[in-house]
């Protein structure tokens, strides 16, 4: 988790849900609630916490919020991704198995079988690289 997500600053801010002053006491205590740059202060945690009706209007918005928040991360994620050979590998890897696969279709009953061979192989390649290029 990012800084931003785990401890929040210093000042005073507002409930998202009711607009009331949440303190950063509240927040370190537990009572109150900091995530993804949103503060839920006491009283609304407690009513969170008891279970809102699905329809409920602050359930709804909540829940956008919440992933609202998480796109948001999803796209800072992709942003900032490093750039992998292996990812491209894997890329041309796919194109190769994709074009064995064609080629085993079209291909005599004796031919058939070791061109599957072959693009089980390169397919089991091809996701050697791709989590590899994750793992970096």
């Amino acid at each position: 988790m990012s800084k931003d997500q785990t401890s929040p600053p210093l000042a005073e801010h507002k409930c998202f849900r009711c607009d009331k002053p949440v303190s950063s006491e509240d927040v370190a205590d537990g009572k109150a609630y900091f995530r993804d740059g949103y503060y839920v202060c006491p009283e609304c945690l407690g009513q969170i916490k008891q279970g809102a009706k699905h329809g409920d209007l602050d359930t709804v918005k909540s829940q956008l919020a919440a992933m609202t928040a998480e796109l948001r991360n999803i796209s800072q994620r992709l942003h900032y991704e490093e750039f992998s050979w292996l990812y491209v590998l894997g890329g041309g890897l796919q194109v190769i198995v994709l074009f064995l696969l064609y080629k085993a279709h079209g291909a005599a009953a004796q031919e058939q079988l070791a061109t599957l061979m072959a693009a089980i192989t390169v397919q089991l390649m091809t996701i050697t690289a791709f989590i590899v290029g994750k793992l970096k």
